[in-house]
């Protein structure tokens, strides 16, 4: 079978279910139209907390807050070991999916 959602009416939802909880993440909207992403987050029964973050160009205010810590301006907002952490998660998912789903531990 073939699935495409660039024919389809826009959908973005992410949800991640833990053993204390669950977070969704819904955008309204490709970044491009300028509409919001709502969290909605749970820790406990019937308990829901959301919130609305407006839309940013996050890509290019990452691009100028890493320039700015290239040239020495401010601090860059990640930490080299997170840097890090982040291609591990990466390299995770890129296993995971080679495996047909397995389960990688970081």
């Amino acid at each position: 079978s073939f699935r495409s959602l660039s024919v389809t009416p826009f959908y973005s939802r992410f949800t991640a279910f833990g053993d204390k909880g669950w977070v969704e993440i819904i955008g309204e909207a490709n970044v491009d139209r300028g509409k919001p992403t709502h969290l909605i987050h749970s820790d406990a029964p019937e308990q829901r907390r959301q919130v609305t973050y407006e839309a940013n160009d996050a890509v290019t205010q990452n691009f100028e807050a890493w320039a700015d810590a290239v040239q020495g301006k401010a601090a860059y907002r990640f930490t080299p070991q997170e840097l890090v952490e982040n291609i591990k998660i990466f390299e995770a998912i890129t296993k995971s999916a080679a495996s047909d789903g397995a389960t990688e531990t970081l």
